[in-house]
């Protein structure tokens, strides 16, 4: 499933590594935001919903693990706990009454500590049942493999068939990048760099045209010696979609 490129703007986050050693025309656009969607559940890749280099919504279903399997033990753990759950109310109705009975004499001590007794282990299969239900609610969701955001899909590390163990070790499936942002990585005397603030506002080129950017972030950085110390930048520029800004693409940032 392909994502619609629509009128709005994309947001491109620019990340400037200063130090002294390359102007800020010698900028390039990188990726700004990478993330590797993991298993965290044991099956059988059921089935890559998406091709490496494709644009996907947030939302969108990327992969499915044994789907079928989870929503089974889904829908018997929500059999269990509405079994149970009445079990309780049934038990909480029996045990007023029979406090009612052993108020009008009608009922020994003995029998309503036995009623009580019930209540309480209906109560405690009650809420057993109603965690396992939130844990197999948990590893349905995560058995089908979601967009967290608009991205491009970058690489696929897994195929369909394949084992994976989730629970036993952290397993990469999917890389994505943001479709909406991107990284500029430039270099700038230190001096420079001091003079730049978090909020202030800077003039980004992009494929020759000219943006509007504001620092988000400074992070000071230390080089192989003193004269080397720079600092770390990050702006937020929009773009209009559909140009052609692609990682290693020459930018340029104007400094006051």
């Amino acid at each position: 499933m392909t994502r619609k490129i629509t009128q709005s703007k994309w947001s491109i986050v620019l990340l400037l590594l200063i130090s002294g050693m390359v102007s800020a025309e010698e900028a390039k656009l990188q990726w700004a935001k990478v993330t590797t969607l993991s298993a965290v559940v044991t099956g059988v890749v059921a089935e890559v919903k998406v091709d490496a280099g494709q644009r996907v919504k947030k939302g969108q279903t990327l992969l499915l693990i044994e789907p079928e399997v989870y929503s089974s033990r889904l829908r018997s753990a929500e059999s269990l706990a509405k079994r149970n759950n009445d079990l309780f109310k049934e038990a909480g109705a029996e045990y007023r009454r029979s406090t009612e009975m052993y108020e009008n004499s009608m009922l020994s001590e003995h029998d309503l500590e036995v009623q009580r007794l019930a209540l309480l282990m209906a109560e405690a299969e009650d809420k057993q049942s109603q965690a396992k239900l939130e844990s197999a609610r948990f590893l349905q969701r995560q058995s089908v493999v979601i967009a967290p955001f608009d991205a491009i899909v970058t690489d696929i590390l897994t195929a369909e068939n394949e084992t994976i163990n989730g629970k036993m070790n952290t397993v990469p499936l999917i890389k994505l990048v943001s479709s909406s942002s991107m990284s500029v990585v430039a270099n700038l005397s230190l001096d420079k760099a001091m003079k730049l603030s978090p909020g202030k506002s800077l003039k980004v080129k992009l494929a020759g045209k000219q943006y509007d950017a504001t620092i988000s972030s400074i992070q000071l950085s230390q080089g192989l010696d003193d004269l080397q110390q720079g600092a770390l930048l990050e702006l937020v520029v929009n773009v209009s979609p559909g140009s052609n800004h692609y990682p290693g693409l020459a930018a340029s940032i104007e400094l006051p």
